[in-house]
């Protein structure tokens, strides 16, 4: 049975010092960075398609299979490990294995990214915005643009609510249909 998730809007979160801590020397796995894995787990509870990607399968091969146990001994769910997306694969084409070789997403989550790793809210707050711009045809919200405030609450109220670091318990739900969508 596949999961329900939201057309065409992927995040691709990094492994190594964004879902782990970077203490251990490299290829060794480090230890888990909690808040970014409660994010991606929130992310992909919502219905996001998350993808997880590392170049360990290039850089060092022997360093996969502790990567894909670490994701499983802390419950890290996702869609795509190192691969696109099969529709973006049959739209694009690529390679001679049919994948093309960068990975398509929609936001990067990674360490070395320009400002380093955003803390956790930013990204919830960032993935609504981008969602919205997406989907929302007409009403775009410009980088830096000030918010309307009753937009800027409506995020906040909702990261509030349901980014709460105890997922376990918390009972997540979709993103509220718009009065559009309806």
């Amino acid at each position: 049975m596949s999961r329900k998730t939201v057309k065409d809007f992927i995040i691709a979160f990094d492994f190594d010092n964004t879902l782990t801590d970077g203490e251990s020397e490299w290829p060794m796995v480090g230890q888990p960075r909690t808040e970014m894995i409660e994010v991606a787990q929130f992310l992909y509870q919502h219905g996001f398609q998350i993808t997880i990607w590392t170049l360990r399968d290039i850089c060092h091969p022997d360093s996969l299979g502790p990567c894909l146990q670490f994701l499983s001994d802390e419950g890290v769910k996702y869609d795509h490990f190192n691969k696109s997306p099969e529709y973006m694969v049959e739209h694009y084409g690529g390679r001679p294995q049919g994948d093309p070789r960068k990975i398509p997403a929609d936001i990067y989550i990674d360490d070395r990214s320009v400002g380093g790793l955003p803390k956790p809210k930013d990204i919830v707050k960032e993935v609504i915005i981008r969602y919205y711009n997406k989907y929302k045809k007409g009403k775009f919200i410009k980088p830096n643009q000030e918010l309307d405030s009753e937009f800027e609450e409506f995020i906040d109220a909702y990261v509030e609510k349901y980014l709460t670091y105890d997922l376990v318990k918390t009972r997540l739900k979709r993103f509220p249909k718009t009065e559009d969508e309806s």
